[in-house]
């Protein structure tokens, strides 16, 4: 959330170049959106109507986060001797996450990026795979599985 905790996130978007341009936070490299999309998430409106900001996201945050990716992958490889790269996207819980998810793996693949995508790794229905009913963040036995399937995919003996 560009408006509340993440609000002093770095910021960047894309040059003419389509290079990866630092533009300082969310609220110095955009501060009227910021400030505007902060009115909203405060308004009764925004608590009535359960609307977020953005609403969705665009191909040009996709492609942008992307591009990110890619570009820490490569400052990496630059800093330390790797043995790969890849980005990891964690299991999926209802539709939306997946469209979401789905759409990141096309983005990381069209910029190069290697990915492991454990988003339908386990049955999404399954309660005991998220905290709790109302909080889909993994639960232990959800760790447990992700880790494994990593291990077995990067050949990690254990």
């Amino acid at each position: 959330m560009s408006t509340g905790w993440g609000r002093h996130f770095p910021y960047y978007r894309l040059g003419p170049d389509g290079g990866v341009l630092a533009s300082g936070d969310f609220v110095h490299g955009r501060p009227l959106t910021t400030l505007l999309d902060h009115f909203w998430n405060e308004s009764n409106l925004a608590a009535a109507s359960g609307v977020d900001l953005p609403p969705r996201y665009s191909e040009a945050h996709y492609r942008l986060t992307a591009r990110i990716l890619a570009e820490s992958g490569r400052q990496l490889a630059r800093q330390v001797r790797l043995q790969g790269f890849h980005v990891i996207l964690g299991q999926a819980y209802n539709a939306p996450q997946r469209d979401v998810l789905d759409r990141m793996r096309a983005a990381l693949v069209r910029e190069g990026v290697p990915v492991l995508d454990y988003s339908r790794l386990l049955d999404a229905s399954d309660p005991r795979y998220r905290l709790s009913d109302v909080d889909y963040h993994n639960s232990p036995a959800a760790n447990r599985a992700l880790a494994a399937q990593l291990a077995s995919d990067l050949r990690i003996a254990r």
